[in-house]
């Protein structure tokens, strides 16, 4: 069974995210910061990594760069709605800049999400955009 970490810090969104992705097989873990997905993935090993851009604290880019240099060979997924002052192609432009292996705009489609999961793992890292 594969090993998720979902790091959003909307708690509905990771809840339809997570429960989605367990009825597809996948176990998923969370954390609502990047700087609690680093502690996390230091004791939890996972397969691949879905991560929010802008969060407080530590924000997704932050994360993607730090996941990098722990792991360089994790698959990292940026997702992002954008914000007030950033749209959502702006962070996940910076998101593929910085290591993220695929990016999706929030909302994000469930059929797509998992699609972009399954490429992944097939391919064992294949650069989507959308």
């Amino acid at each position: 069974m594969k090993k998720i970490l979902l790091i959003d810090d909307d708690p509905q969104v990771r809840n339809v995210i997570r429960v989605m992705l367990s009825k597809q097989g996948f176990q998923v873990i969370e954390s609502g910061d990047g700087k609690a997905a680093i502690r996390l993935l230091k004791t939890a090993p996972v397969d691949l990594v879905i991560t929010d851009i802008l969060m407080p604290g530590k924000d997704g880019l932050d994360t993607i760069e730090e996941l990098r240099a722990l792991r360089p060979g994790l698959i990292i997924m940026a997702i992002s709605g954008g914000g007030r002052y950033l749209d959502s192609t702006c962070c996940l432009d910076s998101a593929k800049m910085v290591g993220a292996d695929a990016i999706l705009n929030k909302p994000v489609a469930m059929q797509r999400l998992l699609q972009t999961i399954n490429d992944l793992f097939e391919a064992e890292i294949v650069v989507e955009t959308v």
